[in-house]
């Protein structure tokens, strides 16, 4: 079977890569999850024709999956590849700098409100809190997070990666080892720190996290294994990455510049 040919690859350590073929037939079994991807962002997006590109650069992405998949990930290929997938599409639309001016706006303006009212509180703010200081109901919050969701809080890249040699935020959630104690040292508090984040959200949001992440279930299967609907599982989705978002910003630069530093070693 190709796949496990793929983790044979990684287990040896040894430099070898698919031939053209093998990743021909790959690409051509997983192609519907690149235009399933594709398809999902541009129901999402401005009347604007990126199909085509977001397919490409999703091809990019899936090729990418295929060299970095490891068995010992503990994960389904075809889960990780659409992390890859995205990521890789995700990164393109920003390139091209697709957010409209007033999303910006009101992404600015919730980010600002969120962090001014975690330092008056003493804590992150709770959706109530949120809907209130911005003069909206509960549902108007929730349906102003899942509208806004897709211009991103905390991205999809930078909780899982989108390139073979970019590490993650959850990568880091491994137990690393490094040669230096001080680098060692840093790691673990990293570790702590994410793992604190993630414990700070509520039991909805670490489900669905875990359920969409690690399981790479859909946000319709998800809704199936908690008996609620599909918009639903998506608005729990998008006030779980709020409420990572500032932590996770403070995270991404201490783990690039520890990826300097293990790049050093």
């Amino acid at each position: 079977m190709i796949l496990s040919r793929i983790g044979q690859y990684k287990k040896a350590k040894a430099n070898l890569r698919l031939s053209k073929a093998e990743k021909e037939k790959l690409v051509q079994e997983y192609a519907h999850l690149v235009k399933l991807t594709a398809f999902r962002l541009m129901a999402k997006l401005p009347k604007e024709d990126f199909l085509d590109d977001l397919i490409s650069c999703g091809n990019i992405g899936l090729l990418e999956a295929l060299e970095s998949f490891n068995p010992e990930f503990n994960i389904k290929f075809e889960s990780f590849a659409k992390f890859r997938i995205r990521g890789a599409m995700l990164d393109e639309l920003r390139h091209r700098d697709w957010i409209p001016r007033s999303i910006r706006s009101q992404l600015r303006k919730i980010d600002d409100l969120h962090k001014r009212l975690a330092c008056q509180l003493d804590h992150l703010p709770d959706d109530r809190e949120m809907a209130a200081a911005l003069e909206l109901s509960i549902d108007e919050y929730y349906d102003m997070m899942t509208y806004l969701q897709p211009a991103g809080f905390v991205s999809y890249e930078d909780l899982v990666g989108s390139r073979a040699d970019q590490r993650s935020v959850l990568d880091y959630l491994e137990d690393r080892k490094s040669a230096h104690p001080d680098l060692e040292l840093q790691l673990k508090e990293v570790r702590h720190s994410i793992i604190h984040a993630l414990e700070k959200l509520t039991q909805d949001e670490q489900v669905v996290m875990a359920l969409y992440y690690y399981e790479g279930l859909t946000f319709k299967e998800i809704g199936s294994v908690l008996k609620v609907s599909e918009s639903r599982i998506s608005q729990i989705h998008a006030r779980a990455l709020l409420r990572l978002n500032l932590k996770l910003k403070v995270l991404k630069d201490q783990i690039d510049d520890l990826d300097e530093l293990q790049e050093g070693e």
